[in-house]
């Protein structure tokens, strides 16, 4: 099956947070998308996911990422606030070895795969 194009497409690979003490889980903060308005939609979408995966999106469980699917993607227009947490949690092998500095803010993991908001519908501008 076809994938229709996205108008516009926003890359989720840096600044994430990475696990702290006790919990497996990669944090990426993000503020509602520009231009998304009653004609759009905006689906979290990952590809190359190389191991399963829990996801919440404020706080709201989204379906579970099944290992090595290809392609993960899930609507999440109604769920967007102007700040969004998105949480990845994996199996805490997958994210043990963050290094000393838990602070730093990095890209996830490549066991991940690519991460990115992916906005549909409308008029592109």
């Amino acid at each position: 099956m076809d994938v229709p194009r996205p108008l516009h497409a926003i890359r989720l690979q840096a600044a994430w947070e990475p696990p702290r003490e006790g919990v497996a889980a990669w944090i990426r903060r993000f503020g509602r998308p520009a231009g998304v308005d009653a004609g759009r939609t905006v689906w979290l979408v990952v590809v190359g996911c190389r191991t399963a995966a829990a996801v919440f999106l404020n706080g709201i469980a989204l379906p579970a990422i099944v290992a090595c699917q290809p392609r993960w993607a899930h609507d999440i227009t109604a769920l967007l606030r102007d700040r969004n947490v998105l949480e990845i949690r994996a199996d805490p092998h997958v994210v043990a070895d963050v290094g000393a500095d838990r602070e730093a803010r990095r890209p996830p993991p490549t066991t991940f795969g690519a991460v990115r908001l992916e906005i549909f519908g409308g008029q592109a501008s």
